[in-house]
C-alpha cells in the first residue's frame, strides 16, 4: 500500500513565498517615484540645505574668511543687530522701496492685462513689448536707467527742458528723488511679469459671468468691480507676495544707479549685508541675512492667513 503524501505544506510554502516575492515586488515599485526625487534631493541638500544650517552656525560666531577661525559669540551678532541704527535704516530704505514698487507693479500688470486681453489691432506684439524688460538683467535695466536719469545730459530731464521746465532735477543725486528714480526702474522691469499672471488669470474667468452681469445691467466698471476683480483676488494676493518677497530682496539697481547714496538713504538691507561681509565681520552679516528671512517669512504667513481667510 503506497503512503499518502501531504502536499499541503508544499502548497503552503509556495503560496507564502509568491506573498514574500509580491511584497518585494510592491516595496520596489513603492521606491520607484523616490528615485526619481533623488537628483533633485541631492542637490537641495548640498546646494540649499547644507549651506542654511551652515549660514545660521556662522551667524553666531565671529567668522574670520581669510584665515577659517571662528569664535562662538551665540546671540551677540543678533543683539547688535537690534541696537544697530545702520540696520534700521537700511530696513527703512527696503520696506520704502517696497511701498513704492508693489502697488504700482499691481496696478500696472493689472492694466496692461486688461488691455492685451481685450485682442486690439497689435494685442501679440503688445505683450511681447510689454514683457521685454523682464527679461532684461537688472545690470542692463540700472545702466538703462541710470542714462536716463543722468542730471545734466538724461534723456528725462532734456524731455522737461524741452516742455519748459527750467533746471535739471537731480534725479540720482538727491535724497528726495533717489529712491522714487530706483522704483520707476524697478516698476518698468517688473510690470512684464505681472501682466502675464494677471492675463493668465483673466483668461481662466468664465465669460458666461460677465455676459450675466452685462445682462443685468452692469456698465464695464461694475463688471470690474463686482465680477472681474474678486475673482482675481487671489492673483492678486500672489503678484503682491511674489513683490513683497523680490522687493525685500533688491540690490542691483541701487549698488549700479546710486551706490546707496545719497548719504545712505539708497542703501537696502541686502546692500547692508554686502558692506559688513566686505568689513570682513561674515557673522554679523549673516545674522542680517537670517534677519532678513524672517521678515520675509513672516510677510509669507500673514499673505498665507489672508488666502486662507478669504
Amino acid at each position: 500500500m503506497v503512503p499518502k503524501t501531504d502536499v499541503s505544506g508544499g502548497r503552503g510554502c509556495k503560496v507564502q513565498s509568491a506573498r514574500s516575492r509580491g511584497r518585494r515586488f510592491i516595496a520596489r515599485k513603492d521606491l520607484v517615484p523616490y528615485s526619481f526625487l533623488l537628483p533633485f534631493l541631492l542637490v537641495f541638500v548640498v546646494f540649499s540645505l547644507y549651506p542654511t544650517i551652515w549660514g545660521l552656525y556662522v551667524s553666531m560666531t565671529d567668522y574670520n574668511v581669510l584665515t577659517g577661525q571662528k569664535n562662538f559669540l551665540g546671540l551677540a551678532n543678533y543683539l547688535e543687530l537690534l541696537n544697530s541704527e545702520r540696520f534700521f535704516r537700511s530696513l527703512w530704505n527696503t520696506c520704502y522701496y517696497t511701498l513704492l514698487v508693489v502697488p504700482s507693479q499691481v496696478v500696472a500688470g493689472l492694466a496692461l492685462a486688461l488691455y492685451v486681453n481685450k485682442r486690439l489691432l497689435g494685442h501679440t506684439v503688445s505683450r511681447a513689448v510689454v514683457f521685454a524688460p523682464h527679461v532684461l538683467s537688472v545690470t542692463v535695466t540700472s545702466f538703462i536707467w541710470g542714462w536716463i536719469f543722468e542730471t545734466r545730459y538724461g534723456l528725462l530731464n532734456l524731455a522737461l527742458r524741452a516742455l519748459g521746465a527750467r533746471g535739471n532735477i537731480p534725479w540720482l543725486t538727491s535724497s528726495q528723488w533717489a529712491m522714487p528714480a530706483i522704483a520707476i526702474t524697478s516698476i518698468w522691469g517688473g510690470a512684464g511679469f505681472a501682466m502675464i499672471i494677471f492675463l493668465a488669470g483673466l483668461q481662466d474667468i468664465p465669460s458666461e459671468l460677465k455676459e450675466a452681469a452685462q445682462v443685468d445691467g452692469a456698465n464695464a466698471w461694475q463688471t470690474f468691480f463686482s465680477v472681474v476683480l474678486p475673482i482675481l483676488r487671489p492673483v492678486v494676493l500672489l503678484v503682491v507676495t511674489l513683490g513683497l518677497i523680490s522687493g525685500m530682496k533688491v540690490f542691483g539697481q541701487m549698488y549700479i544707479m546710486t551706490q546707496g547714496g545719497p548719504g545712505g538713504t539708497t542703501k537696502s538691507v541686502v546692500y547692508e549685508i554686502l558692506d559688513e561681509f566686505g568689513s570682513m565681520r561674515t557673522g554679523y552679516s549673516a545674522a542680517i541675512g537670517y534677519a532678513l528671512l524672517v521678515i520675509i517669512l513672516v510677510l509669507t504667513a500673514i499673505r498665507q492667513r489672508l488666502v486662507r481667510e478669504q
